[in-house]
This record gives C-alpha cells, structure tokens and sequence, in this order.
C-alpha cells in the first residue's frame, strides 16, 4: 500500500477550494464554536435553523465544502450561534491530487471561524 504526503499540488489544490469556502458567510461545516460548557467543538451538520456539532470526526474537504463522517451531538437553534471575529484551526482531509481512490487520504490544517454559543 502506497502512502501518499501532502504536497505543494495538494496545498494549491486547498488554496482555491479555501478561497471560495471563505466566500459563504455565517457557520459553516467545519468551522469551531466554543460550547457554553467552554469546550471547543466544530460545526458538522447544518440543517438551515440549526446546526450539530461535534468533539472529534472526520472532516473532507471538496471543492467550496466540507463533508462531516462521524457523531453528532444535538442541534442548537442558529439564532444561539455567534461570530468571535476569531479564527481557529480545524483538520481536514482530502484525496492526493483530488484524485479519488483507496488510501489516497492527505491531512492538512486550515484556518477556521470561531464562533460560541450563547444562552
């Protein structure tokens, strides 16, 4: 079994899907949100009025999205769901070269908004 490495492809690659993720606004897959408990978590499931998040999981990245494989904790209502103005870092992984196949995973991190939860 071959094991791919991110490389400066791939980081091109992230670089343009990053720029138009940024271009949608409010919460997004992906993006870290500090629970009322002081916890961060991440955003991975977005269902318009609410949105789900998550300790831990497997974030992907395609293109201007981020699919989510992993637990869900309960929805929070998004009116409950505030921009920091602050930046986090999340894990994300894609397929070498966007080459989809087995094994062809790469990791990397990226900037993500921070937002919070609030009563």
């Amino acid at each position: 079994m071959t094991q791919f490495q991110f490389d400066d492809v791939d980081a091109d690659i992230v670089a343009a899907w990053e720029f138009l993720w940024n271009l949608k606004s409010g919460p997004r897959v992906g993006d870290a949100v500090i629970m009322p408990n002081g916890e961060q978590h991440y955003f991975c499931y977005h269902w318009g009025d609410g949105i789900q998040t998550t300790k831990g999981g497997s974030f992907c990245m395609h293109w201007d999205w981020i699919s989510y494989s992993g637990g869900l904790d309960p929805s929070i209502k998004i009116e409950r769901i505030v921009d920091t103005g602050q930046m986090a870092e999340n894990t994300f992984w894609m397929f070498h070269h966007n080459e989809v196949g087995a094994h062809r995973g790469v990791y990397f991190k990226m900037p993500v908004r921070l937002f919070k939860v609030v009563p």
